[in-house]
C-alpha cells in the first residue's frame, strides 16, 4: 500500500471536515448582514418588470437567490425620512420627519431611539457603513456610538455636470445629466463599494453589520460612459399612460403634490431630451448594478458567504413622466413601489428563494433582522412588522397594511392588491393593482366602491405629528440690530445677552423659528457701529454698536433660511461685511424644492477694506425673479461673513421700500415721476452720484454706469436697478 497516497487522502478527509467543522460553527454563530440601499431606485429593475429596457443582469440574479417582495412600499417618497423610518423602525407620523428639511439630530423621537446599526452593536456586532446611509444624520454622539467605522460615510452626489447640454430653460442642477469619461474613482459609489470590498476580504473576529448606501441612481444622472453606451438613444421609450390620466385626481393632489408639472411637459416637448434623461437614469442604474455585482461577488468568494444575509433595497420610488411629475413626492406607486429582497446565507435551507407579492413596508426590515438574527427584543419601538412569517411561506395570508406617508395627513394604505389614497382635506383615491398597476382609473368616485373605501379607511392613522406650522409671508424686512431681535433671541434663550463689540454669541438655538419664521445656524456679533449704513436713512443699530447675524466659516453648516414667499420673490437686498478686511468671500442663495436645497446664484462679498471707511456695511441686491411660491436660505461660505439686515419683497417688487416708494419709477435709464420733485441717487458705498429737482421724466447722465443704486425722494427710498 502506497502510504503516500494514504496520507494525502487522510489529509484531504481531515482538510474537508476542518472546513465543514468551520461552516457548520460559521452557521451556528450570530449571521452577518450586509445591507444595501440604492438612492431613489424605483420598480425599473429587470426582476421587478418596471422596465424591460432596463440592464440589471447582478440585481436579477440576486433575486433569484432571493426572497422578493415584489409589493414593497417606501414609508415615504422621499430620502431623508424614508432612511429615518427604517433605521429607527419608526412611522414618520410619530417622529415628524417628513422631508429632506427635517433633521434626525432636531427631531427626539428619531435622534434618542435605538437605531438599527446601534442594536447590532449592542449586541456584538462590528458595524461599518459606507457611502450615503442617512440624508440627515442624528446627533453626532449617536453617530459616534453606532458605528465602529464610519470613514467612507457620504461622498456625495458628484461628480457634477461640467458639460450641460439641455437648454437653458431645462438646465438644472439636480435633474441633468452627463457621460463621464475621467477615471471611475471620482465617483462615491466606486470609492465606497471598494471599502465594502475590501472589507469582506478581512478577518474578522466577530460578526458584522456592514451598510452600503449607493448614490445612484440619484441625480444628477453622471456615470461613466460605458454605461451610457450600453443603452442606444433611438431605442429609449417613454413610459406609457394616458394624456386623461389627471381627470380623475382630486384638485387637492394637483394643487400640492405635483409642483413639476410645467417641467416635465416641457421635457416632453423639447426634441429628444426626454429620452437622454431615462438613458441617463437607465445607465446610472447599471452603474449601481455594476458595483453591486462587485461586492456580491467578494462575499460569494469571502469566508463570509455562508452565514451573511443580504438586504437590498431602494429608498423610494420614482416619476419619469408618470402622472406629468418628474420626481417623487407623491402617494402614487411609482413613488412608492420600491425593490426589496432579503438573500439568505449560501447554503441555508431553512428559507427558499421565490416571489412574496404580500404589500410589506421598510419598517419591516429592522424587527424582521432582530429575528433572524437572534437578537435582543425592543420594547415600545418598532412599529413594522416581522416578516420570517411570509419568509417562510410566501403565500400565507397577510392581513397587515403598508402604510406611506407624505406631508403630514397624507397616506396610502397598500392592503392585498388595493392602494387607498387619502389626503389631508379627506379626498380619496382607490386602486386595484392587479387590474391597474398604474393607477389610471380612481375607483373612489365611483358608488359601487364606496364600501373598499370604507374598508380601507379603518387602517388610515387616526392622529399624527405634525410639528409647528410653517408660516408664510408675502415680503420680510429684518434688522438684527431692532429690539424685536433682542427680545426674540431673549425669548429663545432666557441666558441670551447682547455681546460686547467684538465677541459673539453662539447659542443659536436651529431647531426652533425665531418668529415661526426664520431657521438659522449662526452667530450674534456686535461691531462698532459708526459710520453705519450706506443707505441714508437707515441705522443698523445705533451711534456705538450694531448687531449682525453672523455666518460661521464652515459652509453648509452656517444658514439663515427664510420662511416660504407665497407670492414668490423679485429681489433680496443683503446688508453684509465681510469678516476679512482684505479677501474676497461670498455667500450662496438657495431654493428648496422638497428634494434638497440647490444652489441658485453666488453672492460676492467684497473685502472689508473696500468699503469700510464709508460704511458698516455693503448693500447687495439680488435679483431672484421667481414668480411663484418658493423657499430660499442664505448660505454661509469660506469666511464670517456679518448680516445686518434683510429685506426680500414679493415677485414684481423691488429692493427696499420705506413709506411708499412706488410712486416713483424707472424704466431703463429714465427717471419717472408724477409730479416735480427732490430726487437724489447714491452708489451703494453711500456715495451721492447725482442729486437734482425734477420738474418731469429725466434720462439719468451716462455718468451713472449700470448697476444698483439707492435713490433717495420724498415719497421714501429704494433700490433701483440702472440698465
Amino acid at each position: 500500500m502506497n502510504k503516500q497516497v494514504i496520507l494525502c487522502s487522510l489529509g484531504t478527509c481531515l482538510t474537508l471536515a476542518s472546513t465543514q467543522a468551520n461552516e457548520l460553527k460559521q452557521q451556528e454563530e450570530k449571521p452577518n448582514v450586509l445591507f444595501i440601499i440604492m438612492d431613489d431606485m424605483c420598480d425599473w429593475l429587470g426582476y421587478l418588470g418596471g422596465n424591460n429596457q432596463i440592464i440589471s443582469p447582478n440585481l436579477d440574479t440576486l433575486a433569484q437567490r432571493a426572497i422578493n417582495f415584489s409589493n414593497a412600499y417606501t414609508a415615504v417618497p422621499l430620502s431623508n425620512p424614508s432612511r429615518s423610518a427604517f433605521l429607527t423602525g419608526i412611522q414618520p407620523f410619530v417622529t415628524g420627519v417628513y422631508t429632506n428639511n427635517h433633521a434626525l439630530e432636531h427631531h427626539p423621537v428619531a435622534n434618542n431611539c435605538i437605531f438599527m446599526p446601534q442594536h447590532f452593536k449592542n449586541n456584538g456586532y462590528t458595524t461599518l457603513a459606507a457611502g450615503k446611509i442617512f440624508h440627515t444624520k442624528p446627533s453626532a454622539t449617536v453617530m459616534s456610538n453606532m458605528w465602529d467605522d464610519m470613514t467612507f460615510i457620504d461622498g456625495g452626489y458628484g461628480p457634477w455636470i461640467d458639460n450641460n447640454v439641455l437648454p437653458d430653460n431645462l438646465k438644472h442642477q439636480w435633474r441633468n445629466f452627463e457621460a463621464k469619461t475621467g477615471p471611475e474613482t471620482d465617483f462615491a459609489d466606486v470609492r465606497n463599494s471598494q471599502k465594502i470590498i475590501d472589507f469582506l476580504q478581512l478577518q474578522h473576529s466577530k460578526p458584522f453589520f456592514a451598510a452600503m448606501g449607493f448614490y445612484r441612481p440619484h441625480n444628477p444622472y453622471t456615470a461613466p460612459k460605458k454605461y451610457f453606451d450600453m443603452y442606444n438613444l433611438e431605442e429609449i421609450q417613454r413610459p406609457n399612460f394616458p394624456v386623461d390620466d389627471l381627470d380623475d385626481i382630486p384638485a387637492y393632489a394637483l394643487n400640492n403634490f405635483l409642483n413639476l408639472r410645467d417641467y416635465t411637459k416641457l421635457l416632453s416637448e423639447s426634441g429628444n431630451y426626454y429620452e437622454q434623461m431615462l438613458r441617463a437614469y437607465m445607465a446610472c442604474v447599471t452603474f449601481a448594478d455594476d458595483r453591486i455585482g462587485m461586492i456580491l461577488n467578494a462575499l460569494d468568494n469571502s469566508a463570509y458567504a455562508n452565514n451573511t444575509w443580504i438586504v437590498l433595497i431602494g429608498d423610494n420610488g420614482f416619476h419619469h413622466g408618470e402622472k406629468e411629475h418628474w420626481t417623487k413626492t407623491t402617494l402614487w406607486r411609482e413613488a412608492n413601489h420600491v425593490p426589496f429582497l432579503i438573500v439568505p446565507p449560501k447554503g441555508n435551507t431553512t428559507y427558499t428563494a421565490g416571489e412574496c407579492k404580500a404589500p410589506v413596508s421598510l419598517i419591516d426590515i429592522y424587527p424582521t433582522l432582530i429575528d433572524i438574527c437572534g437578537l435582543t427584543s425592543i420594547e415600545n419601538q418598532l412599529q413594522g412588522n416581522n416578516l420570517k412569517p411570509l419568509m417562510e411561506n410566501k403565500t400565507a395570508e397577510w392581513n397587515k397594511p403598508s402604510i406611506s406617508t407624505f406631508l403630514p395627513g397624507n397616506f396610502t394604505v397598500h392592503y392585498n392588491n388595493w392602494n387607498l389614497l387619502r389626503y389631508a382635506n379627506g379626498d380619496y383615491e382607490l386602486y386595484n393593482i392587479n387590474e391597474d398597476e398604474g393607477e389610471h382609473t380612481n375607483l373612489a368616485l365611483l358608488p359601487e366602491y364606496r364600501y373598499m373605501v370604507d374598508s380601507l379607511a379603518q387602517y388610515l392613522p387616526t392622529d399624527w405629528v405634525t410639528g409647528p406650522p410653517e408660516v408664510s409671508v408675502t415680503s420680510i424686512s429684518e434688522d438684527f440690530s431692532s429690539e424685536a431681535w433682542a427680545a426674540e433671541l431673549k425669548r429663545i434663550d432666557p441666558n441670551y445677552v447682547e455681546p460686547a463689540i467684538g465677541k459673539a454669541y453662539t447659542n443659536i438655538n436651529n431647531t426652533i423659528r425665531y418668529f415661526d419664521k426664520y431657521l438659522m445656524n449662526g452667530g450674534i456679533v456686535a461691531r462698532a457701529g459708526t459710520p453705519n449704513c450706506a443707505i441714508p436713512e437707515i441705522t443698523h443699530g445705533n451711534e456705538t454698536r450694531a448687531i449682525a447675524f453672523r455666518f460661521a466659516n464652515t459652509g453648509n453648516k452656517s444658514y439663515f433660511e427664510l420662511p416660504t414667499m407665497e407670492n414668490g420673490v423679485g429681489n433680496i437686498t443683503l446688508h453684509v461685511r465681510n469678516g476679512n478686511a482684505t479677501l474676497a468671500s461670498s455667500l450662496t442663495l438657495q431654493r428648496y424644492d422638497l428634494e434638497d436645497w440647490t444652489t441658485i446664484s453666488t453672492i460676492p462679498i467684497q473685502p472689508a477694506d473696500n468699503f469700510s471707511a464709508v460704511s458698516i456695511d455693503e448693500v447687495i441686491t439680488c435679483p431672484v425673479n421667481i414668480n411663484e411660491t418658493v423657499k430660499l436660505r442664505i448660505h454661509g461660505g469660506e469666511r464670517f461673513v456679518q448680516l445686518y439686515r434683510i429685506d426680500a419683497e414679493a415677485f414684481g417688487a423691488s429692493g427696499i421700500k420705506n413709506n411708499n416708494a412706488s410712486v416713483l419709477q424707472i424704466n431703463n435709464r429714465k427717471l419717472i415721476v408724477p409730479e416735480p420733485m427732490y430726487v437724489s441717487i447714491y452708489n451703494t458705498l453711500g456715495m451721492m452720484a447725482f442729486s437734482r429737482f425734477i420738474e418731469k421724466d429725466t434720462e439719468i447722465p451716462a455718468s451713472i454706469e449700470d448697476g444698483i443704486y439707492v435713490i433717495k425722494f420724498p415719497g421714501g427710498t429704494k433700490k433701483i436697478l440702472v440698465n
